[in-house]
């Protein structure tokens, strides 16, 4: 670039003072310019498709560690994920949430209205979720309609606060096609200090969550339960 703008200068300054003596031939600069500008250009086309392919291959990573359908992570994803958290939590003697939910009668959306509004009711859940998590927190669509959330350095009360948001904003939601329809789910919720972030000890964390589910499921559904915690009547 700054022999190009050299060059450039050079020119004009013959043009402009042709009593200076002409350290290049006028034809010979010319000539110098437009092989500049053609490497230039040639440069910056370069440029270009670099970026542009970094930016596809960020496309495709994203594509890989996301669910298609409610742009959510997947569970490969959040397993690697998940991990870091724990590894994280055991270091510093922290509390993790794990939360897994799962949407009520699910079935019975598909059966009635179609599958087609079934993807608008996961789709409108994901949006819901990712209106009440924060930036550290994890999240995916576990599978079907079930969906996992790892909250970071979170205790009891606040998991519980968090998760009866998630709740309410369910029972609000309604859809333009379908007036009459509402919908609700049911969570189970794990809290404890992880000791380590083995695959062994996530899948249990998650297994703990799974079973508080199966709780709040058979207690009535539309509700959340501790794992530990007695069943309800």
């Amino acid at each position: 670039y700054c022999l190009l703008v050299l060059l450039i200068m050079l020119g004009i300054a013959q043009i402009s003072f042709p009593s200076i003596p002409r350290a290049i031939p006028g034809h010979l600069i010319g000539d110098l310019v437009k092989i500049l500008f053609v490497e230039v250009a040639m440069i910056g086309g370069i440029g270009f498709i670099l970026l542009s392919k970094e930016d596809a291959d960020r496309r495709i990573l994203d594509l890989a560690f996301r669910d298609p359908l409610t742009g959510l992570h997947n569970r490969r994803y959040f397993m690697e994920e998940a991990r870091d958290v724990l590894r994280d939590a055991a270091r510093e003697g922290h509390e993790v949430a794990m939360v897994f939910m799962d949407i009520d009668r699910f079935k019975k959306v598909n059966d009635v209205h179609g599958h087609h509004f079934g993807d608008t009711v996961l789709k409108d859940f994901a949006a819901l979720l990712r209106m009440d998590v924060r930036p550290l927190d994890r999240s995916c669509r576990y599978g079907g309609e079930e969906f996992v959330l790892l909250f970071p350095n979170m205790g009891r009360d606040e998991v519980a606060a968090t998760v009866t948001r998630i709740l309410n904003l369910v029972r609000a939601s309604r859809f333009a096609t379908h007036p009459g329809f509402s919908y609700t789910v049911s969570a189970g919720i794990f809290v404890g200090k992880p000791l380590s972030n083995s695959v062994d000890e996530l899948q249990e964390i998650i297994a703990r969550a799974d079973s508080a589910l199966y709780d709040a499921k058979g207690s009535g559904r539309d509700r959340l339960c501790f794992f530990g915690d007695a069943k309800s009547p």
